[in-house]
């Protein structure tokens, strides 16, 4: 900050010698003698070269204050590089991307698999280049989503014969040109809630937390069960955005991954091996 005297420096002072007098006041009843050999006393100091003290101290500290108030920030930052330095690295931009396999380019049945750091640009309307990179792998299969409804648990109940059932999420899957559900190779699926927040959460909470059964087969038949329950996407640490830091707890990393987008944790993957 600047040594020049700024308007607020004058409130900074009254502050202080206010702070001084009261205090001073608080001390002279406290310690009456060592009070009177000063003079002290909650108003104006009747010894003028004891308020020149009084008033020159309290200048000091009014600069100091302004100062730690003008800095905080630098004084917050290093504590936060020392606590918590996730907080103060920068996180690139990020969005979520969907990818459309055409199965006329090839064979799909047995998936597309798409590695971490896959490179990806999108290009402006200026015609700028902007680079990104996938942040956990994944394989596509040639198979899209045509319905998603939650069922009531009466619904629920008759549509999969499941007594506990309170609720239930039907998803419609078709798969696209020639591919056949007999031949995909699929074993799990990852979904995306796309929904509102609201929506999101519900659904989130249902899924991962009070899912108690997988349930597919085709459309006018009994659906049959299948091994395992949904599974959360986004924790793993081959699926983090920001690298992992020697001497820092993972979970700080997700946290501050959580609030600078939380769209990335609104992923599923649904068990399928097996499914008729």
């Amino acid at each position: 900050m600047s040594d020049s005297i700024d308007p607020q420096l004058l409130d900074y002072y009254q502050q202080e010698l206010t702070w001084l007098r009261h205090a001073g006041g608080i001390f002279a009843e406290r310690y009456p003698k060592v009070a009177r050999r000063l003079e002290l006393s909650p108003d104006e100091c009747p010894d003028p070269h004891v308020e020149r003290l009084l008033e020159g101290f309290a200048l000091l500290a009014a600069r100091l204050q302004r100062r730690l108030d003008d800095d905080y920030a630098e004084f917050s930052d290093a504590l936060l590089e020392q606590l918590y330095p996730l907080a103060m690295r920068p996180l690139p931009s990020c969005a979520i991307v969907q990818f459309q396999p055409d199965p006329s380019k090839g064979n799909l049945d047995g998936g597309y698999p798409l590695p971490r750091d896959t490179p990806l640009f999108v290009t402006t309307g200026k015609g700028e280049s902007i680079h990104f990179r996938t942040s956990a792998p994944v394989r596509l299969w040639p198979v899209e989503i045509t319905e998603a409804l939650l069922l009531g648990s009466d619904e629920a109940q008759a549509l999969t014969g499941v007594v506990q059932a309170r609720s239930a999420l039907r998803l419609g899957l078709r798969c696209l040109g020639d591919s056949q559900w007999s031949t995909l190779g699929i074993e799990q699926l990852r979904i995306h809630l796309s929904a509102s927040p609201v929506v999101n959460a519900c659904l989130y909470d249902l899924l991962g937390a009070h899912a108690v059964k997988v349930l597919a087969g085709p459309v006018g038949s009994a659906p049959k069960a299948l091994a395992g329950l949904p599974q959360v996407v986004g924790f793993a640490s081959d699926e983090g955005l920001l690298p992992d830091e020697d001497g820092v707890h993972p979970g700080r990393r997700l946290l501050a991954e959580y609030f600078a987008f939380a769209d990335k944790f609104n992923f599923f993957d649904l068990p399928l091996a097996g499914a008729p």
